[in-house]
């Protein structure tokens, strides 16, 4: 086993001492039993620098419009962040990218739904079992192998004091508020651009709108010129058009009085034919009679002899017997 010098005094650079970066910042801190350097996210569980959690914990998180808040809840810092589906909280690319890789990021931003880190634990498991490691040491607990094998290194910073600390808060915040600021202009610098552009492109219409009518209106005009000029051709086509109607209606009206009359002419004819057809048929008829009557009278003749005949023969018998 390493032995690793665990007194609280000041190291030397270039001796092996219990080194763990701070998992919101990166800076080294040098591991040291009896001191707290190194302290305990709140959410995540992982290791960050006192700087670190004085930082987080200074002023209030601020939050935009849809309720997100501003912050990246790692590092409390601002930059691109990636907001967890479950529970709103954002985490930005740095720090995802600087305990995880740049591949990790991808894929989280390529979801379509994300937990983030204090949801779903998994990812951090390594992380937090080295965190609970540099926490042990520091409560005058021997170094575990884990903490030996990954934070045994040459430490070449300088133990900072809470003063130190205190101004580099002030620092960090006065950036980060300089920076909302720098945002908050370019956010307005980048709406009216937009909103120049708006109305550069609205103009545009405008005038394309506006090209295009002229000629309309020009055509309108004209449209209504002539129509000011053909009501007078109208009125004069429609009275055309009426007394030509009129002439055919009178022209339709003695078409049928003309086909009326043929009709009865031809009926009258046919009348007139019937009737001598019927008288000769009647003549005929008659004449058959006659025909007729002359050859019965013919034929009763000689029996009417025959009859005198006999009458006087009978009468002679008679007058001969008296």
């Amino acid at each position: 086993m390493r032995k690793v010098s665990t007194k609280r005094s000041k190291k030397s650079k270039g001796e092996d001492s219990l080194v763990i970066h701070c998992t919101a910042c990166n800076v080294p801190q040098l591991l040291v039993q009896g001191k707290r350097n190194v302290l305990c996210h709140p959410t995540l569980h992982v290791a960050v620098c006192r700087e670190c959690l004085m930082f987080a914990h200074c002023e209030p998180v601020p939050k935009d419009d849809e309720g997100y808040e501003v912050y990246c809840r790692w590092c409390s810092e601002l930059g691109e962040l990636v907001c967890c589906d479950k529970c709103n909280a954002p985490y930005c690319k740095e720090c995802i990218v600087r305990n995880f890789s740049e591949t990790h990021y991808e894929k989280i931003s390529e979801q379509d739904e994300w937990s983030c880190y204090s949801c779903e634990k998994g990812p951090t498991e390594d992380i937090r079992m080295v965190t609970k490691a540099a926490l042990n040491f520091q409560n005058f607990m021997e170094p575990s192998e884990l903490l030996l094998e990954r934070c045994v290194q040459k430490y070449s910073g300088e133990e900072r004091t809470d003063s130190d600390r205190e101004g580099a808060v002030k620092d960090r915040l006065k950036s980060r508020r300089q920076a909302m600021v720098d945002s908050k202009v370019d956010t307005k610098a980048s709406e009216d651009e937009e909103e120049e552009k708006e109305e550069t492109e609205k103009e545009e219409d405008k005038e394309e709108v506006s090209e295009e009518e002229a000629p309309k209106e020009k055509s309108s005009k004209k449209m209504s010129l002539k129509l000011k000029i053909k009501p007078k051709k109208i009125e004069a086509e429609k009275e055309e058009s009426e007394v030509e109607e009129k002439e055919e209606d009178e022209e339709d009206i003695e078409v049928k009085k003309s086909t009326k009359r043929s009709s009865k002419k031809r009926g009258s004819d046919s009348e007139e034919k019937e009737e001598s057809e019927e008288k000769e048929a009647s003549e005929v008829e008659e004449e058959e009679k006659e025909e007729s009557d002359e050859a019965v009278s013919e034929e009763e003749v000689p029996k009417k002899k025959k009859n005198k005949k006999r009458k006087e023969s009978s009468e002679e018998e008679e007058s001969d017997e008296d």
